[in-house]
Parts: structure tokens; C-alpha cells; sequence
């Protein structure tokens, strides 16, 4: 019924709009979507430096940069999410806390495939509004489910279609 790009970065989410009509949702523009409902400003937490540049774009082409007080890593490679060791976790709390004091931010965005589980238990730890991605994709895909909406095709660049050996 519909794709959710499982990636911080949305990669390829307007090239895969451009092939379905089905929705395609990134976890990165839903979770900055729900932090703009729900707050006057947030900062982001990714888990590696590396992304930064690519998710400050797509805040800028989503139209949230200007209420992004920060985009900030912890430097934990997403693997080791699934096994979230106490050394990792207390990275990412102190950089939570950090974020909360320096930028005063009314919510945080934590970006990590792993961060689902965390998000709900970190929330009540530090009494901030913390967003993942995964919770907030899925959620705002049912919804657009449940409503009969569906990606609208105008202005997409349909006439931009692959044509190469993956095009089927």
C-alpha cells in the first residue's frame, strides 16, 4: 500500500515518488514534520556525523531549517543500536542533555533505526518531547491510508521515468 524510506537521509524518496502512486514516506521528513506540529523549534540528533550535511539539505527543501536549532551526532554506527551497550546509551543521554540545555529546544529528533525502542523511555527520562522516525513514518502512512490520499503526480516529473536494465 505504500514504502517508507527506512533512512535519515530519505535517499531516492523523489525519485521513488516519481515511479509510484503509492505513498512514499522518509522517516527523516516525517520526524521533522511532527516536531514542527508539535514545537516552536527542535534540534536534531543523528548517530553519525556523516549525515548531518545530507539531513541540514532536506530540512532546507522540506522548509524546517529555520526552526532546526541544531543538527548534532553521538558518532554510533546504527548497528550497534540493536545491542545498544550502556557506554553507547549514555553517549546518546549525554547529548540529549547537552541538546536540551545549549539549544533549549522544545523537542528532539533522534535519527537511528534503532531509536524506537528508546524514544518513549527517553522522552519521560529527560520530560522533552523526542521523536524517531519509524514511529512517526508509520503512523503518518496509516493515516494517509486511512484517508484515501495518495501521492498527488503534478509537478512530480513523471516524464523523468528510469529507462535502464532496473526499469520493470
Amino acid at each position: 500500500d505504500a514504502f517508507i524510506i527506512c533512512c535519515y537521509e530519505d535517499t531516492g524518496l523523489d525519485f521513488l515518488r516519481t515511479l509510484t502512486s503509492k505513498n512514499v514516506i522518509g522517516v527523516g521528513e516525517s520526524a521533522f514534520h511532527i516536531a514542527n506540529l508539535i514545537s516552536k523549534n527542535f534540534s536534531v540528533i543523528t548517530s553519525l556525523s556523516r549525515t548531518n550535511e545530507a539531513i541540514k539539505n532536506n530540512l532546507i527543501k522540506y522548509g524546517f531549517y529555520n526552526k532546526c536549532l541544531s543538527i548534532n551526532s553521538f558518532e554510533v554506527p546504527v548497528l550497534d543500536f540493536e545491542t545498544m551497550s550502556n557506554s553507547n546509551l549514555l553517549k546518546l543521554k549525554n547529548e540529549i542533555e547537552r541538546t536540551k540545555i545549549e539549544d533549549k529546544a522544545e523537542t528532539i529528533v533522534i535519527c537511528g533505526l534503532g531509536m524506537n525502542k528508546l524514544s518513549k523511555k527517553l522522552q519521560l527520562e529527560f520530560n522533552l518531547p523526542i521523536i524517531d522516525g519509524i514511529s512517526t513514518s508509520i503512523t503518518l502512512t496509516e493515516t494517509l491510508i486511512k484517508m484515501g490520499l495518495k501521492i498527488n503526480k503534478l509537478g512530480l516529473g513523471s516524464n523523468n521515468r528510469y529507462m535502464g536494465n532496473l526499469s520493470e
